[in-house]
């Protein structure tokens, strides 16, 4: 079954597979666009370029860790390791926002 989404003259066909495939090129091009950002951030003297820099490598690490983590939950194929995953996070983001809100940020 093929499904066609069309949108302002732009057209999207998904791929066969269920998955996406994503390589560390596709990493890559993305790191390109970042230090293309602070680049003219820097040209600019936006002065965001540094910010921006460590956020996306602390971003790229964080979701490598995820997807670590997830990726050997799934394939045991147990649902109470899916559950004791939500759990866990669910009650990590509860103790972050009480702490925000203690803090009074």
């Amino acid at each position: 079954m093929s499904t066609n989404i069309t949108y302002l003259a732009l057209s999207y066909n998904p791929p066969s597979s269920s998955s996406a495939n994503l390589t560390w090129t596709n990493v890559a091009i993305g790191l390109g666009f970042i230090l293309f950002d602070a680049g003219l951030s820097s040209l600019l003297r936006l002065g965001i370029g540094i910010s921006l820099l460590v956020a996306s490598l602390r971003c790229m690490g964080q979701l490598a860790l995820v997807a670590t983590v997830l990726q050997g939950v799934f394939e045991r194929k147990d649902p109470w390791s899916v559950v004791g995953i939500v759990c866990m996070s669910s009650s990590f983001i509860g103790k972050i926002e009480i702490v925000e809100d203690e803090s009074g940020e």
